[in-house]
Formats: structure tokens, C-alpha cells, sequence
């Protein structure tokens, strides 16, 4: 019998020769291997709450927390659009959410669209509370032709002795889907043209890995794995990104464009994205990348921002649930149809100013209103972005110019509208799909006469492209906001609204009808 001393002795010289027999080039080639690690959120929309469409922001937090307890170097960037969209954090001006995003570590975010709908002045003063920079590379301030200062354009993070850089991109669509007032000051330049120009810089500055933070959109087929949108165009014009973190599409979004990894987490907090990389700090070559996409649903939420969110709630709840009246009947929103409730809020407006006609985007409509009690916090999430009444005349030809832009538009969603009766071919385009057009008191729309129109300040400006406003006469904010309309519609009444067929669409048995 062999002694245990024996045993473990013959154990150790076993160990030792194998070592000896590995050469050590092996261990230093394993030891230059560094791995990154990336995660991303974007279009949180001042998530706070588990809702139906959301897990909530203390699940996401406890994702974020899980990742960064493997890897403490972790990195974590936002995408943009993190402030407005729910009572809470509108109502405090975005303080939960700035308190959330400074508690998870978050390093740098992109601007997107709706940071600016609190004005420029507020989201400055925003700024000044998050412990991270805010990243925007390609706004360009009109008065000077150069960057903006009030964003930086890129910064540059060493991890693990890896400088990484992060340039930060606004989505040019920021200059229609904002309020025009709100960003008249700045230009959106393109992203492409703007990695470009910056990459000599961050070379210079020795940076190995380049990460383009934006809230350029993109979308993805599952069934296909096919990848398309700006973040697509972005990542085959700047094959030098490693990463490009997409946002406002508000999509599930994760696959390669070359050896770039697109990546992007839905919005509300209901995914987070993670790309790791590889990099050999020898040869100063990314060795590979990974992106992936990690569901928020399945966790606990995380102790720490349930106290932010409970406190939040505390002092914000009386005020949202308030009941300002009933409805009879639900009133779901739509993109693609005049709805329900587009009828309703433009019914209303139209009333509140005594208008002829009446117009609102259907992107300004964010929630379906129930059947039943309505609050105070349920009128704000169908119009989360402070909306005011903006009255203008318009002849009806110019009324002409709004319909054939916005009905049946597939970009903008079709135009929710009150006041008129339209017989619509979607077959057709430009006037000829405006089969015909009465007022809603039967008259038709005579193209040389004038109307009094509202719409929203939005659009009244010329946001979503809708031009055609900024040529009528006598323009004016009447600073009434949409939402108080809404609520003083609704004040202690139980409203039987019952939508109208005021669009109707000519199908194909139609045409063979009329055509025998």
C-alpha cells in the first residue's frame, strides 16, 4: 500500500510536469485576452410601475445588478427618450428617473427626441442631477455651424486597461417629431457623416473600441434574422464601429452588420441589451463580439429602487388617481384607423375653441382609455407631452394639402381628425384618393373658402412634417393644454361616446360595384 504521503506527493509532481509541459506563450496569449462587457436600455419613457406592458424599472435594476455582479467593469448605457411618458415621473419633472438611472450606474446616454419636450432650459437642468454625461455628437447649434456644447460628443472609458469610445447620436428625425419651437436653436447632422469626421480624433486619443450610443432606430425580423433602419445604414457606413446601440423604434433588436454588433432593448424596460467583446490587448485586435438581449420579466425586483419607486408613489398617488369622470364605453387608440379615442380628443378640441375642423397625430395618443372610472393619471398617459391648442385658418385647399399628407400615411400613422366626412381610396394616391370630402354638417369643402382649424402646437408648428399649417393665416398657441380639455370634458359626467364611420374606405367590391 502506497502512504497518503506517497500519494499526495507522486499528486503534486503530476501537477508540476503538466504545468511544465504547457508552454508559457499559451498563458500569455490567454492573459492579453481582456473581455467587455456592454449593456444597454433605451425608451424608458419614465417607466417606473410593473404595468402590463412593462416589468417595471426595479426588475430591470435587478438585471443590471446580476450582470455587473459577474463583471463589476461592466459598462451601461441609456439610449435616450428616458424622462417623459408617465404621470410620475412628468409630474416631478423626471427626478425618479434621474434617481434610477444614478443609482444603476449608468455611464452615458444618448439625447433622444423627447428629452426635448420639456424645453431646452429643463433638460438641462435634468442633466445637471444625472452623475453621467449626456452624449449627442451630431447637434449643431444653427447660430455657430458647430456642435452644440451643451451635450458632449463622445467620451472615452478605460476598462480593464481598454480605452473604449463612445460617440453619442441623436436621431435626425428629432427636427419633426419635436416640437419646432423647442429645438429651433439646432440642426440634426447626419450620424454616418458624424462617426466619420470623429473617428480620426478618437484614434489619435488611442482608443481601441468604439461604441456608437444612439437613438437612431432600427428593427428586426426574427423569423429572418434580418436587420434594417438607420442603425443599419449607420453600421455599414462606419464598419470601424464595434457596437451601435440603437433606441426609438422601440424595438427587440440584436444580430451583426459586418463584424458590427447592432443591438437594441424594446423600451419601458422590458429588455435589456448586452454585447461582449473580446479584445487582445497584444495585437490590439477585438477578437469577437457578442450581442445578446436578456428578459427583464423573470426577475425579482430589485429592494433598492422598489424604496425610490414606493416613495415616488407615495407622494404621487393621490394626485393620478383622482376620478374626474366615467366613460360608457372603452376608447382604443389606432395608428392606422381614425379611432375611437382620435375622435373623441378631436371632437373635443373642435369644441373647445368653437373650430370647424379638428386635427391630431396619432403618435401623440399613447394609452387606451376603459370603460369605467377615468383618473386624472389615465388622461395623462393618452397625452403624456403637455400638448396645447393651436388654432389656425386654413382654406380648403389647404385642408386638402393636410389629408392627403396624413390619411392612410404610412410613416405618421393616418391623422385623427374631427369636422369632416371622407370617402378614401387607398389605392389610389395624392388628391385622387380623396374620393370626397364633406364638412360635418354635409356642406362640402369648398377650396377657396377659409376655416377656422385646431390642432395641437406640435403640429400647428409644422411637426410631422406637416407643413401645410405654418402657411395659414392668424397662427396662434392658445396655451390651453389638450389635456385639461379633456379632463374638464369628462368632470364628474359619465360620457356615452359612440364613434362615427367619418372615414371610409372604398375596397375593391366597391369599385367593381360602381364600375358595373
Amino acid at each position: 500500500m502506497i502512504n497518503k504521503k506517497l500519494q499526495t506527493g507522486l499528486a503534486v509532481l503530476i501537477l508540476c510536469l503538466a504545468f511544465c509541459s504547457t508552454p508559457l506563450s499559451v498563458f500569455a496569449a490567454q492573459a492579453d485576452i481582456v473581455t467587455i462587457n456592454i449593456l444597454s436600455i433605451n425608451d424608458l419613457h419614465g417607466t417606473l410601475v410593473a404595468t402590463n406592458s412593462s416589468p417595471g424599472a426595479a426588475k430591470m435594476t435587478a438585471v443590471i445588478e446580476q450582470e455587473k455582479m459577474k463583471d463589476p467593469a461592466t459598462l451601461l448605457f441609456a439610449g435616450g427618450d428616458m424622462f417623459q411618458g408617465t404621470f410620475e415621473s412628468d409630474e416631478l419633472k423626471g427626478e425618479p428617473i434621474i434617481e434610477v438611472l444614478n443609482q444603476i450606474g449608468v455611464n452615458a446616454s444618448a439625447v433622444g427626441n423627447h428629452e426635448f419636450d420639456v424645453g431646452v432650459n429643463a433638460f438641462e437642468n435634468q442633466m445637471k442631477s444625472c452623475k453621467f454625461p449626456w452624449l449627442a455628437a451630431n447637434i449643431i447649434d444653427k447660430q455657430t455651424g458647430e456642435r452644440s456644447n451643451i451635450w458632449r460628443p463622445y467620451e472615452i472609458l478605460t476598462i480593464k486597461g481598454v480605452k473604449v469610445g463612445v460617440i453619442g447620436l441623436a436621431t435626425p428625425e428629432t427636427a419633426t417629431t419635436t416640437n419646432p419651437n423647442n429645438i429651433s436653436n439646432f440642426s440634426f447632422a447626419d450620424p454616418s457623416q458624424t462617426v466619420q469626421e470623429l473617428l480620426p480624433e478618437l484614434r489619435q486619443k488611442g482608443v481601441d473600441i468604439i461604441v456608437a450610443l444612439t437613438h437612431v432606430g432600427s428593427f428586426m425580423d426574427f423569423s429572418t434574422g434580418a436587420l434594417s433602419g438607420d442603425g443599419v445604414t449607420l453600421a455599414k457606413s462606419c464598419p470601424e464601429l464595434q457596437v451601435v446601440i440603437s433606441a426609438h423604434t422601440h424595438q427587440k433588436v440584436c444580430g451583426m452588420v459586418g463584424n458590427t454588433a447592432l443591438i437594441q432593448a424594446a423600451s419601458q424596460g422590458k429588455l435589456v441589451g448586452k454585447t461582449t467583446i473580446t479584445y487582445n490587448t497584444k495585437t490590439k485586435r477585438v477578437e469577437s463580439i457578442t450581442p445578446s438581449i436578456i428578459d427583464v420579466a423573470p426577475q425579482q425586483p430589485d429592494p433598492e429602487v422598489e424604496k425610490i419607486i414606493n416613495n415616488t408613489l407615495k407622494n404621487i398617488e393621490p394626485i393620478r388617481n383622482q376620478v374626474i369622470g366615467q366613460l360608457t364605453n372603452p376608447l382604443p387608440r389606432s395608428r392606422t384607423e381614425v379611432s375611437p379615442l382620435g375622435q373623441w380628443v378631436t371632437d373635443n378640441m373642435r369644441t373647445a375653441v368653437n373650430a370647424d375642423i379638428a386635427f391630431t397625430n396619432p403618435g401623440g395618443l399613447r394609452a387606451n382609455l376603459p370603460a369605467g372610472n377615468i383618473t386624472k393619471g389615465m388622461i395623462h398617459e393618452v397625452m403624456p407631452f403637455d400638448n396645447t391648442l393651436y388654432t389656425v385658418e386654413l382654406t380648403g385647399a389647404q385642408i386638402c394639402e393636410v389629408l392627403q399628407f396624413g390619411v392612410g400615411n404610412p410613416d405618421k400613422g393616418t391623422l385623427q381628425y374631427s369636422g369632416l366626412n371622407i370617402t378614401y381610396d387607398p389605392d389610389k394616391s395624392g388628391a385622387a384618393a380623396l374620393v370626397n370630402i364633406t364638412l360635418a354638417n354635409g356642406s362640402a369643402l369648398v377650396a377657396d373658402k377659409t376655416y377656422l382649424v385646431v390642432t395641437n402646437d406640435f403640429m400647428g408648428i409644422g411637426g410631422d412634417g406637416y407643413s401645410v399649417f405654418k402657411q395659414g393665416l392668424n397662427g396662434k398657441d392658445t396655451h390651453i393644454k389638450i389635456r385639461d380639455v379633456l379632463e374638464e370634458s369628462l368632470q364628474g359626467k359619465n360620457i356615452n361616446f359612440v364613434p362615427n364611420t367619418r372615414l371610409i374606405k372604398i375596397n375593391t367590391q366597391d369599385r367593381q360595384d360602381k364600375a358595373a
